[in-house]
C-alpha cells in the first residue's frame, strides 16, 4: 500500500477516502481493464451480421495484448488478483459479479451466431459460453509467461480447430 500511497502522491487517508480496502482498489483496476475488453463482445453483439467466433476471440484477445503492452497495464497482474480472489470473499464476489456479465454477454453472442448458423444450433449457448470465456484467460497466462501468442495466431488456431 505504501507504493499505492507514493505513486498517487496521496496520504494514507486520502487514499482511504476513495478506497476503504486494498480490495477496492484491485476491483476499480479491475473494472478499467475489463471495460476495455467488453466493446469487442459489444461490437459483434450489435453488429448487423454476427461475426464468425475466431474474429470475435481474436478481437477480443487484440484488446487483451494491446493492454498488456502499456507500462501500467493491469494485465500484467491478472494472475495475482485471481489469486487474491481466492483468499479475499469481497474480491472473489466482484470477480463473480463482473465475469458473470461478461459471461453472460458471451452467451448472448453465441446464440447470435446459432441463429446465424455459424454455431451449431442444438448446443447449450451457456456451455459453448464458458469454452469461450474460458479461451481469454488462457490467452493471458500464454502472454504473461510464455509471451510467444499473437491475437491473430491464436483466432487462426481457434479457426481450426472450429474446422476439425
Amino acid at each position: 500500500m505504501q507504493d499505492v500511497f507514493r505513486e498517487a502522491g496521496l496520504s494514507a487517508g486520502a487514499v482511504y477516502r476513495y478506497f476503504p480496502a486494498k480490495a477496492d482498489i484491485v476491483a476499480a483496476i479491475a473494472d478499467e481493464s475489463i471495460a476495455r475488453v467488453v466493446p469487442a463482445i459489444e461490437r459483434a453483439l450489435a453488429a448487423d451480421e454476427v461475426p464468425p467466433l475466431p474474429t470475435v476471440v481474436e478481437e477480443v484477445v487484440d484488446s487483451i495484448a494491446s493492454l498488456a503492452r502499456r507500462e501500467d497495464s493491469v494485465v500484467r497482474i491478472s494472475m495475482s488478483v485471481w489469486a487474491e480472489a481466492l483468499r479475499d470473499d469481497q474480491l472473489a464476489d466482484f470477480a463473480d459479479s463482473r465475469y458473470r456479465h461478461l459471461r453472460g454477454r458471451v452467451a448472448l453472442l453465441v446464440a447470435r451466431m446459432q441463429d446465424a448458423g455459424r454455431l451449431p444450433a442444438d448446443s447449450d449457448p451457456e456451455e459453448v459460453a464458458r469454452v469461450v470465456f474460458a479461451l481469454f484467460p488462457g490467452f493471458i497466462v500464454q502472454l504473461m509467461l510464455l509471451g510467444d501468442v499473437e491475437p491473430a495466431s491464436f483466432a487462426r488456431g481457434l479457426s481450426a480447430l472450429l474446422g476439425a
